[in-house]
């Protein structure tokens, strides 16, 4: 289950975030959040903001820039603060990379949720390089939720949630944060992909294993496994559809996502290697034609639940 008690949304204050502000509203109204504001303002770069003056003093010049800063995000807060209907907290950091700001500041604050602004474009050195959010989807010790802000949505509720499902891991645990998303209504969208086209073909969860002959036989077993895995890890009273394409994972969840018309993608980290982005952070990285939820438990969240618990 998905628990929030904090949200983070870093920010540059500038009108590209605009249209992710209903979204960090519904979202905190949905589970009862704090909401958290955070700007980075890089120590070794004295930039000159809009309506800042530069300065021939660059300490003069950079404590104005923050002065600035600072003002933008309490307007922000309390237009948020007014949708949330509680106060919002505003922080500045002052680090090189806004990588290192965001996640020392969920480790420092206990925070449970990240929102992220993706744009339906990036440049050939994020290409090459990579981007803050493809960075923080990479570092960050909590979930993540990307939205492309052209898309955001006000409403908090979701229908039609896609899971990319790995039905060889019986304990997915996007099966159970899309269960706790749906509303009662809802459908759970299960989506395997498979990336291989000999036959025969081995396949099945470990001890479970079957030979198919087809990718037609195939389908039908691993439609029936993800049913499976949804009666046992999700909500067997919530409506599930099972669906089972060929190609890449990546492209195949985002073209599966536009074509059921889903509201949300769930999804888990599959690896975590340095140089490589797993098949999430792909997903959650590029234009989804809706948002992605990149799902982890913040270390220590269990032992910080019970100590509240008690408290």
């Amino acid at each position: 289950m998905l628990r929030i008690d904090r949200l983070l949304f870093p920010t540059d204050v500038s009108d590209r975030l605009e249209g992710a502000v209903p979204m960090v509203i519904g979202l905190a109204q949905r589970f009862g959040a704090e909401v958290h504001l955070l700007h980075n303002l890089d120590p070794t770069k004295a930039r000159v903001y809009d309506q800042v003056a530069e300065s021939a003093d660059p300490g003069a010049h950079f404590a104005a820039a923050e002065a600035e800063i600072e003002h933008r995000l309490e307007e922000l807060a309390e237009r948020l603060g007014r949708g949330v209907g509680s106060k919002v907290t505003v922080a500045v950091a002052q680090k090189t990379t806004p990588d290192d700001a965001i996640c020392e500041y969920v480790t420092a604050n206990e925070v449970d949720l990240v929102v992220m602004v993706t744009r339906p474009k990036h440049t050939l050195r994020e290409r090459l390089f990579g981007s803050i959010t493809q960075d923080v989807l990479h570092d960050c010790p909590c979930s993540v939720w990307t939205v492309n802000a052209d898309r955001a949505r006000e409403s908090p509720g979701w229908q039609r949630i896609l899971v990319p499902t790995e039905v060889h891991d019986r304990s997915y645990p996007a099966i159970a944060v899309a269960a706790s998303l749906l509303d009662d209504d809802g459908e759970a969208q299960l989506l395997h992909v498979f990336e291989a086209h000999a036959f025969p073909k081995f396949y099945g969860p470990p001890g479970h294993e079957k030979t198919y002959y087809s990718f037609e036989e195939l389908e039908i077993g691993l439609r029936d496994e993800m049913l499976a895995l949804w009666k046992q890890e999700g909500r067997p009273d919530v409506s599930a559809s099972a669906h089972v394409v060929q190609g890449r994972p990546a492209r195949e969840i985002l073209a599966s996502a536009a074509k059921l018309g889903s509201d949300l993608i769930v999804t888990s980290a599959i690896h975590e290697h340095r140089f490589l982005r797993s098949i999430a952070e792909v997903v959650a990285f590029e234009a989804s034609p809706c948002p992605v939820l990149l799902a982890r438990e913040r270390p220590g969240a269990t032992a910080v639940a019970a100590r509240r618990a008690v408290g």
